[in-house]
């Protein structure tokens, strides 16, 4: 669960998400909107490619929610309320979209508008960052995830079609996924401003 998304480039929402000026190596992160929840879309660059028919990357997805109404898909209002109101277990979600990243010869908003279709989202939004930025979070998300697989319990959710760990990172109306996201947004050298608490 997420209380809000409100993330945007240049559109009046809660949060504001300002792209780098000068980018001397760049690669392209998505940020998703969900509606009542946000996640980020990294490149997978090591190896783990699509297929050369299509020339399309893999994106790797994370997300951070809720343990119990979001990871375990137990949403009943008393699981909402317990999550808004109570600092609750955090959990990190994650999947790899294989062929939706962008090919060597696509504008980055051709692939935001597949990613919308495919997953049938509200909207996504397409950011040019440094490409040592993008694979020094993915490194440091990748250890969070392999961390909670390791140590706590991990789980799979048909519902979203995620994989999710229990993290070390609590849940509240403080802490919630756009906390989370605006803070890996800032780890890629954006500046994202606000953190909403309520739904658009």
């Amino acid at each position: 669960m997420c209380l809000a998304v409100g993330l945007s480039l240049t559109v009046g929402c809660v949060t504001r998400i300002t792209p780098v000026a000068d980018v001397s190596d760049p690669t392209v992160v998505y940020v998703v909107d969900y509606g009542r929840h946000s996640s980020v879309l990294l490149p997978v660059e090591d190896g783990a490619q699509s297929s050369e028919l299509l020339g399309r990357t893999t994106l790797r997805e994370y997300t951070f929610g809720d343990w119990v109404y979001y990871a375990k898909d137990q949403d009943s209002l008393a699981n909402g309320a317990r999550a808004l109101f109570w600092k609750t277990d955090g959990s990190l979600g994650r999947r790899d979209l294989v062929d939706l990243g962008p090919a060597s010869d696509e504008a980055p908003i051709e692939p935001a508008a597949r990613i919308q279709r495919t997953l049938q989202v509200e909207r996504v939004f397409p950011i040019v960052v440094e490409r040592e930025r993008a694979e020094a979070l993915l490194a440091s998300l990748n250890a969070r995830f392999e961390d909670g697989e390791q140590n706590r319990v991990s789980i799979y959710n048909p519902a979203v079609d995620k994989d999710f760990v229990l993290d070390e990172q609590h849940y509240s109306i403080l802490r919630q996924c756009n906390h989370e996201v605006s803070d890996w947004l800032r780890e890629l050298g954006l500046e994202a401003l606000g953190a909403p608490l309520i739904a658009e």
